[in-house]
């Protein structure tokens, strides 16, 4: 369950992260609704940020300034790497596992 959270905590730190970029930066994201509060805003970053972290892509809301764009692909690259270290990390504990239970007899 700690992976799990983790792993969302992640997106909503990006989210964080691309909320002060647009702040600064205002037009940083193509396709954020227009003229909605600052909830608005935050669910579509969260959105942004879950799409980028799972690398979908759907293009319906895209990073195009200088800031943003590298900081989606990091987002990306942390998203697929954290699987992949995740993945790593519970089959050696199940070989470990099993190793032992085999000493075991």
């Amino acid at each position: 369950m700690g992976a799990v959270v983790a792993y969302l905590f992640l997106a909503v730190a990006f989210a964080y992260l691309y909320g002060i970029i647009e702040h600064i930066q205002p037009g940083s994201f193509a396709g954020l609704p227009t003229g909605a509060g600052r909830e608005r805003l935050d669910e579509a970053l969260i959105y942004f940020s879950l799409v980028t972290l799972t690398t979908v892509g759907y293009g319906d809301i895209v990073a195009v300034s200088g800031p943003a764009r590298p900081l989606a692909g990091l987002e990306a690259a942390c998203g697929t790497l954290y699987v992949a270290v995740m993945i790593a990390r519970l089959v050696a504990l199940q070989v470990a596992s099993r190793l032992w239970q085999d000493d075991k007899l």
